[in-house]
């Protein structure tokens, strides 16, 4: 997790499991709960069938932990091929950062995993494949063009041992033994990278751009990010790419909400909303499934902005968007070709990151109910105290704006305000985006809005007459009134 850069939001668990799963499980509250469980003889005897190679096991729970961190696994219906090709990315792209070379990346699938594809998972080559992105892609991230690092026979991760075990050593440091020639080992490395990866002149000459960016590819598989600040302009002082860094982390870790802030050398030609809207997706902010993410992203050479959020994040900051904007075009606009004049703006990108702090740090970002009788049963039991009490306080709620994660057929995908529906559905939801009527059984029907970013977002499209697992934010829970956070059409 030191490598990764991002806080943990799982416990990891011994069980007796066929060899290692990302689950949520009930802990003691009866709320979900994310594991990791691992079955420790498959883990060595994966190191026997690996020839001794000690990486395989840590590239198994990479990307378990893949899948925790972005949010897969609130999702139901288990694996599929798109989200297990983004823990493969994931676990790669950390192997690296830890030290392992490529083929050790990629030991465990190819000593593991058959050729042929299955409905839940893809085959070796296309897994092997999303390992090299991920490998790649950190290597990029160094700062322009890297040679394929293998590591020595014999050489094993840097984990410490024991109950004391302490994660502070540096990245193994490795030799180059590049099986390929120089020259196809750096164009693998550069595939899909940003043409503006290798650093701008000023960068170079001031040595302190933080993070380079992949391009903006809807094809591209999402890898989580590894950091809060990324200024490829390299025109932040350190000082405060650090401490904007630290105050995000500390955010994400005490709330749940990712707010990572992109200063990118160019959009690509796309529009800023529709750039930042592509790495949020791209970089995976947010978990997938909470939709608490979101992406400032600033081109000061191009004078643009864009803002994209996730779901619940954007529930909560509708009002306060143009805020945010402000203050990243203020940014922008300042941008000054003198690094040292940098202090004299960067305040204007500290007001559009306190707004989105300010704005998620006091709601529920976590999932409450497993199910709307759950929720149900909770708001009956707050209606009887809230009859019963004089000074009963609302903030005090566990049902309102809470998280709720409900098994629904979808009856129809794009509701008309003015068709013929149940009383509690007369008025539509407003927002744009569209509203769904849900069959969630016994007779109940429920309105959720759902909003066309969304669905960009998610691993699978709604389906009418179909079954869905939803997760929604309650809206009018006596009216059955939801917005829709994240969404998986069951097989």
């Amino acid at each position: 997790m030191r490598y990764t850069g991002l806080p943990q939001n799982f416990d990891v668990v011994e069980a007796a499991v066929p060899n290692a799963a990302a689950a949520i499980v009930p802990g003691p509250d009866g709320l979900p709960r994310r594991v990791i469980a691992y079955n420790r003889e498959f883990l060595r005897d994966l190191v026997k069938a690996t020839s001794g190679n000690d990486w395989a096991p840590v590239s198994v729970m990479a990307h378990e932990i893949g899948h925790h961190l972005s949010g897969h696994t609130i999702l139901p219906g288990g694996s599929a091929p798109l989200i297990e090709l983004e823990a493969d990315k994931f676990s790669g792209f950390v192997l690296f950062k830890m030290g392992a070379g490529l083929e050790d990346a990629q030991r465990a699938i190819d000593t593991l995993v058959g050729e042929a594809p299955s409905r839940t998972h893809p085959g070796r080559r296309d897994r092997s494949e999303a390992i090299r992105e991920g490998w790649t892609q950190a290597c990029a991230q160094r700062g322009g063009a890297c040679d394929v690092r293998e590591a020595q026979p014999g050489s094993q991760p840097a984990l410490a041992s024991g109950a004391a075990a302490q994660l502070s050593a540096p990245p193994i440091s490795r030799p180059v033994q590049n099986p390929d020639n120089a020259g196809a080992g750096r164009a693998a490395v550069l595939q899909g990278v940003s043409s503006s990866a290798a650093q701008s002149p000023a960068a170079q000459a001031d040595g302190h751009a933080s993070g380079q960016l992949p391009l903006p590819q809807a094809s591209a598989i999402p890898a989580k990010f590894d950091r809060f600040v990324f200024d490829e302009t390299g025109r932040i002082a350190p000082q405060h790419v650090e401490q904007l860094a630290e105050r995000l982390r500390r955010h994400a870790q005490q709330s749940s909400v990712e707010v990572v802030v992109l200063v990118s050398n160019s959009f690509h030609g796309l529009q800023g909303d529709d750039y930042a809207r592509a790495m949020l997706r791209q970089l995976r902010v947010g978990q997938l499934d909470l939709g608490n993410g979101a992406v400032l992203a600033v081109s000061p050479n191009e004078r643009r902005v864009g803002l994209a959020m996730g779901a619940a994040v954007g529930l909560e900051l509708a009002d306060y968007a143009d805020l945010v904007r402000d203050g990243l075009q203020a940014f922008a606009d300042n941008h000054d070709a003198c690094a040292a004049c940098a202090s004299e703006w960067f305040g204007s990108m500290e007001q559009a990151t306190q707004h989105m702090v300010a704005r998620t740090r006091d709601w529920d970002f976590a999932l409450r109910f497993a199910s709307l009788d759950a929720l149900l049963a909770a708001a009956q039991q707050e209606a009887a105290v809230r009859d019963a009490a004089v000074d009963w306080d609302p903030e005090t709620s566990r049902v309102w704006r809470a998280l709720v994660q409900i098994d629904a057929v979808l009856v129809d995908p794009n509701l008309d305000a003015d068709s013929d529906q149940p009383t509690a559905l007369d008025d539509a939801v407003s927002g744009g985006g569209r509203n769904l009527t849900l069959d969630a059984g016994q007779g109940r029907r429920l309105l959720a809005h759902l909003d066309p970013q969304i669905e960009s977002l998610m691993p699978t499209r709604i389906q009418a007459g179909k079954r869905h697992i939803f997760i929604l934010r309650e809206r009018d829970v006596d009216g059955l009134r939801f917005d829709v956070v994240s969404f998986t059409a069951m097989p």
